[in-house]
């Protein structure tokens, strides 16, 4: 809810499912579009969905609600040391320019045992850098 007028419209619904990157969202773009009957004409969601479909639209719905409240423990676990999310930052902005790298992300995550490709850290900085400045 970008707005927070409390709805959700389809730009905002998409934007959990459909890529940053943008190989990946020219390839969605590229693909034909469904001969199916309008979705209106459907009573049920498993009349228009295949049920592995379904269940993985619930796992990404549930997985947001996940990355929520881990996001909320973080903030009670930093505020419980006395610390704030720039003291994190700047655990985290190594070479303290001000901004995070691929590189200071890799290596983060690679302390954790989390051994990302090239590829995915540059999705993962573009779900962070939405203006793409560093």
């Amino acid at each position: 809810d970008k707005r927070n007028n409390g709805h959700i419209n389809f730009s905002e619904f998409s934007d959990l499912f459909l890529p940053r990157d943008s190989e990946y969202s020219k390839m969605l773009k590229s693909r034909p579009a469904s001969e199916l009957p309008s979705y209106k004409s459907y009573k049920y969601p498993e009349d228009i969905f295949h049920p592995d479909t379904l269940l993985h639209i619930k796992r990404v719905l549930v997985f947001h609600l996940e990355i929520q409240g881990n996001a909320e423990i973080v903030r009670q676990d930093v505020a419980k040391f006395g610390l704030n999310l720039h003291d994190i930052f700047d655990h985290l902005d190594v070479d303290h320019a001000g901004y995070l790298t691929e590189f200071e992300f890799k290596n983060f995550l690679n302390e954790f045992g989390s051994f990302p490709t090239s590829r995915d850290l540059q999705s993962l900085l573009g779900r962070f850098d939405l203006n793409e400045d560093g």
